[in-house]
């Protein structure tokens, strides 16, 4: 039940932001031999879009929404990691879109029905802000 209950909660904001997906996000792609236990949505936000994920997730947390970025992203940017002695293959860059691009928002079985109300309609009232 704990699983099927994040799967709803994921699909339900999954379908109820669907129209915001193909303009300003990535949709997440579940593949069809896997049943995930999804703890987060994610936003992924396209590389074309006006968001800015700082911006957006100011504008969640303003409005009693938790959110946290994706793992670190980038950890080489950290804090943290900033005098450890390491070796760099590349430019990163996905490590880098991680860190500037991904956040999410907790689905788990907890989260009500107008929790996840709440998530839509503050998504949609962030994008409404770009058009001005």
């Amino acid at each position: 039940s704990f699983v099927r209950q994040r799967q709803k909660n994921f699909n339900y904001l999954n379908q109820k932001l669907k129209q915001c997906n193909n303009k300003y996000f990535l949709p997440v792609k579940i593949y069809k031999k896997v049943t995930p236990s999804p703890f987060g949505y994610v936003f992924i936000i396209k590389k074309d879009s006006p968001i800015k994920a700082n911006n957006m997730i100011n504008f969640f947390e303003d409005n009693g929404i938790a959110t946290r970025r994706i793992f670190g992203g980038n950890l080489l940017r950290q804090p943290a990691y900033q005098k450890v002695k390491h070796k760099v293959v590349g430019k990163l860059t996905n490590s880098d879109y991680s860190l500037e691009r991904i956040f999410w928002v907790g689905i788990h079985p907890g989260v009500s029905k107008q929790e996840l109300d709440h998530i839509v309609k503050t998504t949609k009232k962030y994008i409404a802000t770009l058009k001005k």
